[in-house]
């Protein structure tokens, strides 16, 4: 049996090695639990800021894109070829005949055309925003939306109105042409008169008649004073025939990817490029079933 005075200094000195282990790590922990602490207060203060900031670009953009103006450019390297300002973003109810006689929008005016909520842009005023900054050109407007062509080039198919379809690189091509407008009533000519029966080969003096009365009938309808805004007026129909095919998970893909860009660009939409695809098509799907459940109620 050991002898008491050899236990009793043993145990203290135990202890005494005990008690500095604890001390020693308590202060570690407690370092651990004081940074832990000032970083979830960092993390909730900027989460709170984040958050509000959010809401509040959002509220903005529920209650101004709607009827504010935007700025549509469609944009090839370094030069907008095409665009129009929009300021209500419904395009009214389309009046697009299968025949191709009323190639219009009941839309109300906001612009020079009296049918389209839209004012297509000439060639001079788009050469004119060559080289300036987006904050130069944007004005007193709400937003620009820019879609460059490679958006459109990848489509196969896009529909002006039902039975006239083209390639998105068809209609890229042909606002890239000097002639775009005098090519375009060619080709509305040549499929009124298919419909009519004429053949390709019997088309001959038909075709210019028939081309010179949807020229008219084009200028007429869209108060187009100038033939240079035609390329303009046709991107309208392409962002148009675009979205009523393929939908807004399309456009937000487009975002993601670089082929559409806003400008001011906020925060809620450099927060979309982070989410996931998968969450958009994810809420697409739940909106179009409460959609549904709502319609059959």
């Amino acid at each position: 049996m050991a002898e008491p005075i050899i236990i009793i200094p043993v145990a203290l000195s135990v202890i005494w090695i005990v008690f500095v282990i604890l001390a020693f790590f308590f202060k570690i922990f407690r370092t651990i639990l004081k940074v832990f602490f000032i970083v979830n207060i960092v993390l909730f203060a900027v989460t709170a800021i984040y958050g509000y900031l959010l809401y509040k670009d959002f509220i903005d953009l529920k209650e101004n894109f709607p009827t504010q103006e935007k700025l549509f450019l469609l944009q090839d390297g370094k030069q907008y070829i095409a665009g129009f300002t929009m300021t209500e973003l419904s395009m009214g109810d389309d009046k697009r005949n299968e025949d191709g006689s009323e190639l219009q929008s009941n839309g109300k005016s906001s612009g020079d055309s009296p049918q389209l909520p839209t004012k297509p842009l000439s060639k001079e005023i788009l050469a004119s925003y060559s080289g300036k900054k987006l904050s130069e050109i944007l004005e007193d407007r709400y937003k620009i939306i820019i879609i460059n062509v490679d958006m459109f080039k990848k489509l196969k198919r896009i529909s002006l109105q039902p039975g006239l379809e083209f390639t998105g690189n068809e209609l890229v091509t042909l606002i890239k042409k000097d002639n775009s407008f005098e090519k375009f009533a060619e080709v509305m000519a040549q499929e009124q008169l298919k419909k009519q029966g004429v053949s390709s080969k019997s088309l001959g003096s038909g075709l210019d008649a028939e081309k010179l009365q949807f020229t008219d009938m084009i200028k007429k309808s869209f108060n187009i004073k100038d033939e240079e805004s035609f390329d303009s007026l046709l991107l309208i129909f392409m962002v148009m025939g675009t979205f009523q095919e393929k939908g807004p998970l399309f456009l937000v893909e487009q975002f993601k990817t670089d082929n559409i860009a806003i400008y001011p660009n906020t925060i809620i939409f450099k927060s979309i490029k982070l989410i996931p695809e998968s969450a958009f098509e994810y809420a697409s799907k739940k909106l179009v079933g409460n959609v549904d459940q709502q319609t059959q109620k």
